[in-house]
């Protein structure tokens, strides 16, 4: 056999590309994100490595992160992008835990000063009609009574134009059963809509019905309701 003479450490004086890829891994093994963020718990907490073990613990079982996670392993220059599904809207929660690794209360200051910008953020609660926010509904029927077109809306609102026009005709019924006499319940019975946006879209029309610039609009929709729209007979009571 050839002996090309060199002692057993002389090949690790050979920088290959291999020798040097092994190399790395030991370095990475050796000093791991995880070690580094337990010393830095037990030095900053002056606590014990059984209770940082138990701190990491826990911030990977809220914080999805680590090598065991794929989908973060991102290699230089690349980014991940995160895609929400228009017909699942995230809520504050998901926004600041599961994409901006912010507070909710960050959000929701967040969202409030789009909001004063005219910018609206399509949260779960805004599109589905959850918690004490605005309906969405309300929001885009009001904006057409200020003038905005539909087109404009469903832009604004993130919703498609079929669904503003939804919006809007489905107002302009329930403001003709409104002016026959109809209450709020038997308005949500005929129509199959849920009484808390009845009694939305009748405020709605009271705030609206007295001013001139939505007088026009007003009376545009209310004609076509009238005209499509069945007449239901009101209950005997």
């Amino acid at each position: 056999m050839y002996n090309s003479g060199l002692t057993p450490e002389a090949p690790l004086l050979i920088r290959t590309k291999a020798i040097e890829e092994t190399l790395r891994h030991g370095r990475l093994s050796a000093k791991t994100l995880d070690n580094m963020f337990r010393r830095r718990i037990e030095k900053g907490a002056n606590c014990s490595p059984f209770v940082s073990n138990a701190i990491l613990a826990t911030v990977k079982e809220i914080f999805p992160v680590g090598p065991e996670v794929t989908d973060n392993q991102l290699g230089l220059g690349q980014i991940q992008p995160l895609v929400v599904a228009a017909e699942e809207p995230v809520g504050k929660e998901d926004l600041a835990f599961r994409l901006f690794n912010c507070g909710v209360r960050t959000i929701v200051r967040d969202v409030q000063a789009l909001r004063r910008r005219e910018l609206e953020v399509p949260s779960r609660g805004q599109q589905q009609d959850i918690g004490p926010g605005q309906t969405h509904r309300v929001q885009a029927v009001r904006l057409f009574l200020m003038g905005h077109q539909p087109n404009e809306i469903a832009q604004r609102m993130f919703h498609t134009l079929r669904s503003i026009e939804n919006y809007i005709t489905t107002f302009a019924r329930v403001v003709v059963l409104v002016n026959r006499g109809y209450a709020d319940d038997e308005i949500a019975f005929v129509m199959r809509r849920s009484t808390p946006l009845v009694a939305a879209y009748r405020k709605l029309y009271g705030d609206f019905q007295d001013k001139p610039g939505a007088q026009r609009r007003l009376a545009e929709i209310l004609s076509r309701a009238e005209t499509s729209a069945s007449s239901p007979k009101k209950r005997g009571r």
